[in-house]
């Protein structure tokens, strides 16, 4: 599993796997407890490429930055998207919901 910079801090909880308000044929996982419609408060994100936040928010118009690409899957919603991202956030320290 690949490094990525700027880890959490340690045993940070997220959600389940959420629709994106407004384009629910996305899917994302936020920080457990914050506003899902803050773009900051997601840490993985999947259109068709699934992405995970490797770098801090700070500004919505250079936010395509701080993300870490995968392979493209089928659809928000594709299991080995979803599975590749959980993989690199447990890796990252993250706490995935149990029913992960």
């Amino acid at each position: 599993m690949q490094k990525l910079q700027s880890p959490p801090a340690a045993g940070q909880r997220l959600t389940a796997w959420l629709a994106v308000p407004g384009a629910h044929h996305c899917s994302m996982r936020c920080i457990e407890g914050t506003d899902i419609n803050e773009v900051a408060n997601r840490v993985a994100f999947i259109e068709k490429t699934p992405r995970v936040r490797n770098a801090p928010f700070t500004d919505l118009h250079t936010d395509y930055r701080n993300w870490h690409p995968g392979s493209k899957g089928d659809d928000g919603w594709d299991a080995e998207s979803q599975a590749w991202c959980d993989g690199l956030l447990l890796n990252l320290g993250y706490v995935l919901p149990p029913s992960a």
